[in-house]
């Protein structure tokens, strides 16, 4: 024992000593006083003070007997026998003051228990007929007498200081293969030397088939014991050195109740509880804390197997200030054989469909197993739709079927319809679990279905024109727009447009990939779930040739909707004919009298070939017409119209016509040509000689 523990030591004797002469005064002065006013003011006084008040308390049971004992522990599905009450003290000491059997534990004295047994280290009698009405208190049943319990000395070995110890043996039924059970542990080591060497322990301690030697069950959910140091409300206590030792651990304070202990802190540390406490006590018990209802299973174990149980707690470090627990029936937990299975309608489904997952429980026995539940959360790689299960509920939210009570025998089913993502997690698990049974085969408590979703992507194309109704020789801008609706990203995504004989490739542009004229294949590559690519073509519109265009658009995924994989524009290209006439005379001073010949020349620039190509030249007063003379078409002198009819792309035709110089008369000689297309050059559309006879 270090110093520190030493002067720790002291302190809690001198406030037992001061606490037990302090009672003795209020009874020699009831005594002296024979209980007048004067007399029932104090003693009012002193209770309020160190207790708070008297209320309700649990119903007890003092010096039970070993059956006694048995009875308040044993629950359903096991039988207790047997029975060693040990310790330090001496046996008719240990079993008056170290142990008692309660009932009435929940509406009586605030416990999360409603009957059991309780051990402890001080005077059961008192701990639980007071309502924490002492700031300390201790009995010390044994004195200076220690023992040593080998299994409660890997927890601690200073605790030895008033131990208590009862053996037992537990025979389960045919059908249990568990025990379930729960207790609350407190102290009045509580606030004040929690992080010192004063760690008191308790242990429950299980040998048998199934189980490797001697295991220790009264284990914290982080799977420490339960002691002092490692079940508190997070903070160390005044007798606490300023490291609180190693053992210490303050992570478990959601377990801890004040029960009525000072709040206050000063340096990290509770500082000293003194009188009065501050309240409120919510359970009735002597001791300043408790942990709450800390409940432990035990599981794998053989049916209709005989265990061995031991209970053990002890002061450590000194006898000064006393602890407890409080014991729930041990009961058993029935053996069943639990199992869920699932399969799905579609191992490859499509992304954007939908899959049924049916899940099915079993339960092969032997016994029936209440409060049934089966987890099935649908990972993010599923979209719920509906669930019907053919008995209980199901939650969404959690993935809880709440099956409630499975008989041996029955099959109830559960159907999940759930839309297929994109992207996500694809492996859909099921376990199936009761708190309130034990599962000899649990291999069979989990079943797992992953479906190979085929990814969909519904790609599409689409294209325009930028003029309808272009003019041959003209640009025109065609503009593709691939898109992709998913549900899935498409990859390898290739648009083809081949442009047709009726235009020119000028050059092309797009963010997205890359387009290769040649073959007419526009590259894109990836392209994702609701996004678009666009390509501009701008090409020449021939004279002729075929002038719809058409794009189509393919994915590496399966397509859907194939029906908008293809789109096509036909503009309709406005011919034009740049026809032009030209017109020589033979001779620019011809002699009166005599003959001149004019020379008319049609041509046709294109770029279309023209069509109803008509000269007119009607001779003027100046001249007499003579004859005329063409290979292509005719001419009429008398209305001067040279109809020369189609006239290709390049081509031309002339016309001769020999006139007689008159005396007298106008003597410029005008011509002008028209066709049926459009012409974009009209200035060469007329043609004048004007000779000086």
């Amino acid at each position: 024992m270090n110093n520190f523990t030493l002067i720790n030591s002291v302190i809690k004797s001198l406030l037992s000593i001061f606490y037990f002469l302090f009672s003795k005064v209020l009874l020699i002065l009831n005594k002296l006083l024979k209980f007048n006013s004067f007399s029932f003011f104090i003693n009012v006084f002193f209770l309020f003070n160190i207790s708070s008040s008297i209320y309700a308390q649990a119903t007890i049971v003092t010096n039970p007997s070993n059956l006694q004992i048995n009875t308040a522990l044993n629950g359903p599905g096991i039988v207790i026998v047997g029975g060693t009450l040990s310790g330090a003290a001496a046996a008719a000491t240990l079993r008056a003051n170290q142990v008692a059997t309660f009932s009435n534990g929940v509406g009586g004295a605030g416990l999360d228990i409603a009957s059991g047994v309780y051990f402890t280290t001080g005077s059961a009698p008192f701990e639980l007929a007071n309502r924490n009405t002492a700031i300390q208190k201790s009995f010390n049943p044994a004195g200076a007498t220690t023992v040593s319990d080998p299994n409660l000395s890997i927890i601690d070995p200073t605790a030895t200081r008033d131990l208590v110890s009862y053996s037992f043996t537990i025979t389960l039924a045919p059908n249990v293969s568990g025990l379930l059970f729960s207790y609350q542990f407190g102290s009045e080591e509580y606030p004040d030397y929690v992080g010192s060497n004063f760690d008191d322990a308790f242990g429950f301690f299980v040998s048998g088939p199934g189980i490797s030697g001697v295991q220790n069950f009264a284990t914290l959910p982080n799977g420490n014991a339960t002691s002092i140091n490692k079940v508190n409300a997070g903070i160390p206590g005044f007798g606490s050195p300023a490291t609180p030792v190693a053992a210490y651990d303050g992570s478990q304070s959601s377990l801890y109740i004040n029960n009525g202990h000072t709040t206050t802190i000063t340096g990290g540390k509770y500082n000293q509880n003194t009188a009065p406490q501050p309240g409120p006590f919510p359970i009735f018990t002597e001791h300043n804390g408790l942990t709450r209802l800390i409940k432990k299973t035990i599981k794998g174990l053989t049916p209709g197997g005989t265990y061995t149980f031991k209970i053990v707690i002890a002061d450590s470090g000194d006898a000064l200030l006393d602890s407890g627990v409080f014991l729930n029936i041990i009961e058993g937990i029935i053996s069943a054989d639990l199992s869920i299975s699932k399969t799905v309608n579609n191992p490859t489904p499509n992304v954007g469909s939908n899959v049924v997952f049916t899940l099915t429980a079993g339960n092969t026995g032997p016994g029936n197993a209440p409060n049934t539940k089966v987890t099935d959360l649908l990972p993010s790689g599923y979209t719920l739709v509906s669930a019907t299960p053919s008995v209980g509920t199901y939650n969404s939210t959690t993935g809880v079927w709440d099956i409630g009570l499975l008989n041996i025998g029955s099959s109830p089913t559960l159907q999940i319809t759930a839309t297929v993502n994109a992207v996500g997690s694809y492996l859909n698990s099921a376990s199936i679990d009761s708190p309130d049974i034990a599962d000899p085969t649990p291999g069979n408590n989990t079943s797992s279905v992953t479906p190979t979703p085929v990814a969909q992507s519904n790609v599409g194309i689409t294209k325009t024109a930028s003029s309808a109704t272009p003019n041959v020789g003209s640009n025109v801008t065609f503009t593709l727009t691939a898109t992709n609706a998913g549900p899935s990203n498409a990859t390898g995504v290739s648009v083809t447009d081949i442009l047709p004989s009726g235009y020119t490739f000028v050059s092309a542009s797009t963010a997205s990939g890359t387009y290769t004229s040649g073959t007419g294949i526009w590259a894109i590559g990836a392209l994702a779930n609701g996004a678009n690519a666009t390509l501009s073509i701008i090409a020449t519109v021939n004279a002729s040739g075929t002038y719809t265009n058409s794009a189509s658009i393919a994915a590496n995924e399966a397509d859907p909707t194939p029906g908008n994989n293809t789109s096509s524009v036909t503009p309709t290209p406005v011919a034009q004919s740049n026809v032009g006439i030209t017109k020589t005379a033979s001779s620019a001073t011809p002699n009166v009298g005599s003959n001149v010949t004019f020379t008319l020349t049609a041509t046709n620039a294109g770029p279309s070939n023209a069509t109803g190509v008509s000269v007119t030249d009607i001779l003027p007063s100046g001249y007499t017409f003579v004859s005329a003379s063409t290979a292509s078409g005719t001419y009429t002198s008398g209305t001067g119209i040279w109809a020369i009819g189609a006239l290709a792309n390049g081509a031309n035709a002339t016309l001769s016509i020999i006139a007689t110089v008159n005396a007298s008369g106008t003597y410029t000689n005008s011509a002008s040509i028209a066709a049926n297309e459009a012409d974009p050059t009209p200035g060469n559309n007329t043609s004048s000689v004007t000779p000086t006879p």
